[in-house]
């Protein structure tokens, strides 16, 4: 079933004569387009694409053929949208209620009687489950990262700056056509026990964990992959920390298949690092979804009670973090098969001390 026929069923089950999408990774799902700017709009028997003159020549050539492109203007923008429901009789709306700004809301509201319903919840569902174009794109991204990765490693040793680490990575993936995915983490020695340091001008010493959190983005879908490193060795209390966080890792991945909770996935992986004397030093979830978003839908976490099914993608990334010491992260992103997972990468686990 295609996209556009999945949010039909949406708009069947929950009554609805329309979904109005503003959030760029849904209009983006939705349509095929990968810019911003844009709405989209799905009655029972039309779609329409509404951009402006900046968009419109990328429109026609990214999105699905079957979409009314509308090119608007500020000045007509609420005539158009008044034509499509008017024309389509739109009253039951659909629209993203964590997404839609209470300015937009105000807007719609002063023009027209709509009874809205919140579709945040069906979105994020039919988006978990990735589709072989998807998984194809997400693939190329986790490649293209592994390829980074190597490419860093040579350039990493005592002296070197987290920045300079930065630096090397953005233009590896700019040179080979592709942009972050989000901003990294490359954090070292005593900036490692901050899950999500900022990168700084600190030079690498002996002994020092550096973490490297990062990914890349092809045709819009992400990749996330985190390795630590030891720097001219490592002190055995750290040592301990990085192989209680692989097994923890490779317990959590093990254990995850179809049926399985996000809950338990989490408890697997927290309940060895916190029985190995490490209770309170890993303090984030487990994992996330990945796609359009560096994080969506499914979550691995105390707090989850998501279900995994075939095709999702998902992080699977314990930590501890020892403040003032240090910190080791190891992350893999894996997609859900029929009766287990497999990792998007081939970059073994074991220590590499550089």
């Amino acid at each position: 079933m295609d996209r556009i026929s999945k949010i039909r069923r949406i708009i069947e089950n929950r009554s609805l004569d329309a979904v109005y999408l503003l959030k760029e990774t849904n209009v983006s799902w939705a349509s095929g387009f990968r810019g911003d700017s844009s709405v989209v709009i799905i009655t029972k028997d039309s779609q329409y694409f509404i951009t402006d003159s900046r968009y419109t020549e990328e429109a026609e050539k990214e999105i699905d053929p079957s979409y009314k492109i509308i090119e608007i203007r500020p000045e007509i923008r609420d005539q158009v949208l008044n034509d499509i429901f008017v024309k389509n009789e739109i009253k039951n709306l659909g629209i993203e209620g964590s997404y839609l700004t209470v300015k937009d809301k105000s807007e719609l509201d002063g023009k027209y009687v709509f009874e809205y319903s919140f579709i945040d919840d069906d979105i994020i569902k039919l988006r978990a489950v990735k589709d072989e174009n998807e998984i194809i794109s997400m693939k190329k991204a986790a490649k293209l990262t592994e390829e980074c990765f190597y490419y860093l490693l040579p350039k990493i040793k005592e002296g070197v700056s987290e920045n300079d680490i930065f630096a090397e990575m953005c233009y590896f993936f700019n040179k080979n056509g592709a942009t972050g995915s989000f901003e990294p983490i490359i954090a070292g020695g005593p900036n490692s026990s901050m899950p999500h340091a900022k990168v700084t001008s600190r030079k690498l010493e002996k002994y020092d964990l550096l973490t490297m959190d990062f990914g890349c983005k092809i045709n819009g879908y992400c990749s996330d992959f985190t390795r630590t490193l030891a720097i001219s060795g490592i002190e055995p209390d750290m040592k301990r920390v990085y192989n209680t966080v692989r097994n923890a890792q490779r317990l959590a991945m093990d254990f995850l298949r179809p049926g399985v909770s996000g809950f338990d996935a989490d408890k697997i992986a927290r309940d060895h690092i916190y029985s190995s004397g490490y209770e309170g030093l890993f303090g984030h979830s487990l994992g996330h979804g990945v796609g359009l978003d560096i994080h969506e839908s499914p979550r691995l976490s105390r707090f989850s009670d998501d279900i995994m099914e075939k095709d999702m993608a998902v992080t699977v990334e314990p930590g501890i973090y020892i403040p003032g010491k240090g910190g080791v992260r190891i992350e893999d992103t894996v997609l859900i098969t029929e009766d287990g997972m497999v990792s998007l990468y081939t970059v073994p686990t074991d220590l590499i001390i550089l």
